[in-house]
């Protein structure tokens, strides 16, 4: 019995440390404390998700880490995000299942050219911050935040899936972006790229069955227009699931932009709720 108290009490000196390295790793004004909450918390989480007792407990009373189950609770998945010197962003997480078995992330992907259409592992992770799961058909939908070097955020949809040994597989190709086209592209996750100072939806809307993101162009910023950042034109594009493929629709058909021939510096008539059930004006 007394061995079993003195785990507890360290699991809770652990816990303690956690949520005090996860608040600097998050509200510290200085970049190099934040950085080292970074590493002294990279390792609390390391021991402390090792324990028996760690799944069942959300860490609610740390919101800066992000914890998401499937629907099932057969597993979660857990990320955090370091904003370090020049605003460059660290993106940090694991995946544990209800039997034990723990798997850390390792962001070694860096997103390029190639990386809407590549299948990557627990080891060259792309990195994200996730705000959301779903399930959809026999798939896992992570939807999920990057910060990339500071200057670019992007939002994202990626696909989880476990391979026959059971390691997480990230990406697979069931975004069609190419509508009507008789040839197909493919695509292994959605991004949605905009400037820092704008702000972005991107999710699965329960009453449509549809992946929902805003729409974003590049616009000049600032009064002086000396800088460009994508910003949201006020149109949404939407990923319909048909016969086992995300299908990109455009332009949804409650904006007046013509679903074939897509005007996007054409506005939206701000008398009606958006699809969101948000104000225009």
């Amino acid at each position: 019995m007394a061995v079993f108290s003195a785990n507890v009490h360290a699991q809770g000196d652990i816990k303690n440390n956690i949520k005090f390295f996860a608040d600097v790793l998050v509200n510290a004004s200085d970049a190099e404390n934040r950085e080292y909450a970074s590493v002294e918390l990279n390792g609390l989480m390391d021991k402390w998700l090792q324990s028996d007792q760690s799944f069942s407990d959300e860490l609610k009373d740390v919101p800066w880490i992000s914890v998401k189950y499937d629907q099932a609770k057969n597993f979660r998945i857990l990320t955090w995000q370091l904003k370090g010197k020049n605003d460059v962003f660290s993106h940090f997480g694991y995946i544990q299942h209800k039997d034990g078995r723990l798997e850390q992330l390792n962001a070694g992907s860096t997103p390029n050219a190639d990386t809407p259409y590549e299948i990557l592992g627990a080891d060259n992770w792309l990195g994200a911050l996730y705000y959301g799961v779903e399930t959809v058909g026999n798939e896992f939908l992570l939807f999920g935040f990057h910060g990339g070097n500071g200057k670019e955020y992007t939002k994202l949809v990626d696909v989880l899936s476990f391979d026959k040994n059971g390691k997480a597989v990230f990406g697979k190709e069931l975004f069609r972006f190419d509508q009507g086209n008789t040839r197909p592209d493919l695509h292994s996750r959605i991004f949605v790229s905009y400037t820092p100072t704008a702000v972005v939806s991107c999710k699965y809307d329960v009453d449509t069955k549809m992946i929902i993101h805003d729409y974003t162009s590049e616009k000049m910023l600032g009064l002086e227009g000396t800088a460009i950042g994508k910003v949201p034109d006020g149109t949404y594009v939407a990923f319909e699931y048909k016969d086992g493929i995300w299908q990109r629709i455009d332009k949804l058909e409650n904006t007046p932009v013509d679903l074939k021939s897509p005007d996007y510096k054409k506005k939206r008539d701000s008398s009606q709720p958006d699809l969101f059930g948000r104000s225009k004006n």
